[in-house]
Formats: C-alpha cells, sequence, structure tokens
C-alpha cells in the first residue's frame, strides 16, 4: 500500500450499525456525534434488545474488519489486529458524507471512480491525439 495515506474508520462512510434480526441484515449511517466518540473512546459495539431477536453492531459495510459472533445474543467484540481508533491503510475508505447511507457511500464512491476513469481517458485521447499531430509534423519536417 505504498503511497497510500492512513486513514481513520471514523471518518469514512462505511462505518456504520448493522441491525440484525431474524428477517436479515440492515446497514444504517452511524451519527456524527457516535463518530466523534469513536474517535475519543472504545464505544460498546453492540447492543442486544429486549426481545433477543435484534442487535445493533457495529461494522465496516465494506468487511474490512468484523465482530465476534454477529447474531442476536452474541459477544460482539471486535475481532482485528488493530484498534480502529488508530490510523490505518485502506484500501476502500470513502469520507463520510452526513446523512448518506453506507450503501449510497458506496454509489457515491463508484460515480467519483467513473468520473476519474474518464478523465484520464479523455487525457489519453488528448495525449495520443497531440503525439499524432507531432508525428505527423515531424514527418512533414524530415521528409520536405
Amino acid at each position: 500500500m505504498a503511497g497510500r495515506k492512513k486513514v481513520l474508520c471514523s471518518q469514512c462512510g462505511f462505518l456504520c450499525w448493522t441491525m440484525v434480526s431474524e428477517q436479515g441484515r440492515r446497514e444504517i449511517e452511524l451519527p456524527a456525534e457516535q463518530r466523534r466518540a469513536f474517535q475519543v473512546a472504545r464505544i460498546e459495539g453492540r447492543q442486544d434488545y429486549p426481545d433477543g431477536k435484534h442487535a445493533v453492531i457495529l461494522t465496516c459495510f465494506r468487511g474490512q474488519w468484523h465482530l465476534l459472533d454477529a447474531g442476536p445474543g452474541g459477544g460482539g467484540y471486535l475481532l482485528d489486529s488493530h484498534d480502529l481508533r488508530e490510523p490505518r491503510h485502506c484500501p476502500h475508505f470513502f469520507r463520510h458524507h452526513p446523512g448518506f447511507s453506507p450503501e449510497e457511500h458506496k454509489d457515491l464512491q463508484r460515480e467519483q471512480e467513473v468520473r476519474r476513469w474518464k478523465r484520464r481517458t479523455a487525457l489519453m485521447a488528448v495525449a495520443g491525439a497531440a503525439l499524432g499531430v507531432l508525428g505527423s509534423y515531424l514527418h512533414f519536417l524530415l521528409s520536405g
């Protein structure tokens, strides 16, 4: 990962609460005040509801780290080789945009990657055309 700067999970749009129930999983945005608390101290990564059928778990939407036993009634401790409050290299980091869900962050990231690809393609096309013009000009000079 040379060349990539270190980032904080608390500043990423993929840090979220995952609601787990018998019906499945749903990811929701981690509010700003909880993000700030996350930077200072290890916040509780799991909360079970009294009915024993629902849990809310702190997760990475892109799966860069996970929790031990994410189902209702499980332990919910972070399983990772680093403290998530520490800067780290992450290939999926995308800065948090308040009001957007983790899925919407993924869409924003995809749109940004498409725009970058279009810019690079356009730049390569311009460079190719410039080289073609230069080649024609040199051919004209040398043959003439």
